[in-house]
């Protein structure tokens, strides 16, 4: 399987962590230089983003987006079957090869992500099981993108829907919700946070860490926006599954406390 790190170039302390993990698992994987949204002109932001639903998004949210989205491209256009994606801060279990053996065993050709994060919400009963110790359930409700698998299948649909940018990386719910993905997770989960991650690479400097309310405030609205101008179909569909499926279900809280 292709495995892609996901990493500043100016990041070498965290680019050297996250190798000397795979190597130690006896993973080879190939470094794909982030997009720093920073560096970026406005004309540059407005020609890669859309009008509307951009809006609130940060230079760092739309530089990870973009990072996440060449990803997809590079398996569409080099027909990769699936593939592993790792930002730098991720903390790799020991069992992470087992879930990479199981996954490779599988055939399943529909749109397909498998979170190795934490899922914040998800359906009791698995529905497969990879060992005496790993499960795979159906995810409700997720973020984070520092650690997952997805088929070309899914790198096709998530290639053409999210560009130009105008969503996070990490919006899994929403992504579920339009019925793009089928979206699963390990759990436990076999890739975590580690130490690197309380430092930001979005957030940087004590100016931009001041404004975060107010631009978070403004992307809310946006995102307000953005769920409003569903297609109907896609209202009607949600709507149905919260109150005929969705109750029904034993829904499991994942967040790690």
């Amino acid at each position: 399987m292709k495995i892609f790190i996901v990493n500043l170039a100016k990041d070498a302390l965290r680019r050297d962590a996250i190798l000397q993990q795979c190597s130690r698992m006896g993973l080879e994987a190939e470094i794909i230089s982030a997009v720093d949204g920073r560096l970026f002109s406005a004309n540059e932001i407005s020609a890669l983003t859309h009008p509307r639903y951009a809006a609130g998004m940060t230079p760092g949210e739309i530089g990870c987006s973009l990072s996440h989205h060449s990803i997809y491209r590079k398996i569409v256009a080099e027909n990769i079957d699936c593939a592993l994606i790792l930002e730098d801060d991720v903390a790799l279990t020991a069992s992470l090869p087992d879930v990479l053996a199981w996954y490779r065993g599988r055939q399943n050709k529909q749109p397909e992500v498998v979170l190795l994060s934490e899922a914040d919400k998800y359906v009791r009963k698995p529905c497969d099981v990879i060992n005496n110790c790993h499960q795979v359930v159906k995810v409700t409700e997720a973020v984070f993108t520092h650690a997952y698998i997805l088929n070309k299948a899914a790198a096709e649909k998530l290639s053409a829907f999210l560009y130009p940018i105008w969503l996070e990386a990490d919006r899994w719910t929403l992504l579920r919700e339009y019925g793009l993905v089928n979206l699963k997770a390990v759990i436990p989960p076999v890739g975590l946070h580690s130490e690197l991650s309380h430092t930001s690479t979005i957030w940087v400097g004590d100016e931009e860490v001041m404004k975060r309310k107010k631009v978070e405030t403004h992307r809310s609205a946006t995102f307000k926006l953005i769920k409003k101008d569903r297609p109907f179909w896609i209202k009607l569909k949600n709507a149905y599954w919260r109150i005929f499926v969705r109750k029904f279900l034993p829904i499991e809280n994942g967040r790690l406390q």
